[in-house]
């Protein structure tokens, strides 16, 4: 539409100044495509590198959620575990029979002393005795006896049936009775 027609078309043809336009319109088009081309590169790469820095981005992210997600595992076996402790520390003070604490040893502790002092006494002064009249000849000693009287245990009494059974054992002092058949509950007992 903007072409020159008629005489200004002749005129342009003759002096070359179409010419000379034809070439500045070609130039002009082609830096503008350059332009255009660059802008478009330029684009690209700066596109690229977003989506770079996002696919990096969301790996971080990813990363950030796997440690969390670890960590909160990690919490969880050890909320688990001391939980599992406390259920047993319940249980086992439930076993004993008193919430609070254990009662005190201070009364029983008392009571035994007085005793075994008393039958400290008694056995020194029996024990004297017994040497003057082992010392003086007249009485023989009986090993298994007074082992058993150092031992604590009661002399084990003679039987006439000669059946070769042994002597039934001691009843099972307090400790033994209290304790603890299970051996896993001994381990951790021990660690503590």
């Amino acid at each position: 539409a903007r072409k020159p027609t008629g005489l200004a078309a002749f005129l342009g043809k003759v002096s070359g100044v179409e010419l000379l336009k034809k070439q500045l319109h070609k130039y002009q088009d082609r830096k503008r495509f350059q332009r255009y081309r660059e802008e478009r590169e330029q684009l690209t790469i700066s596109q690229a590198a977003e989506h770079k820095a996002l696919n990096r981005r969301h790996e971080m992210q990813s990363l950030d959620l796997q440690r969390k997600i670890r960590a909160l595992e990690k919490i969880e076996k050890r909320e688990l575990k001391s939980l599992e402790e406390s259920l047993r520390r319940e249980a086992r003070i439930q076993d004993r029979g008193s919430r609070d604490h254990l009662p005190s040893l201070a009364p029983v502790l008392k009571k035994t002393t007085e005793k075994s002092k008393e039958k400290a006494r008694e056995a020194a002064q029996k024990g004297r005795e017994e040497f003057n009249v082992v010392a003086s000849g007249t009485k023989p000693i009986d090993l298994k006896k007074e082992f058993d009287i150092a031992a604590g245990n009661e002399p084990a009494e003679e039987e006439d049936s000669g059946s070769g059974e042994a002597p039934k054992p001691a009843s099972q002092s307090k400790v033994q009775r209290y304790r603890r058949k299970r051996k896993r509950d001994q381990d951790l007992d021990r660690g503590r």
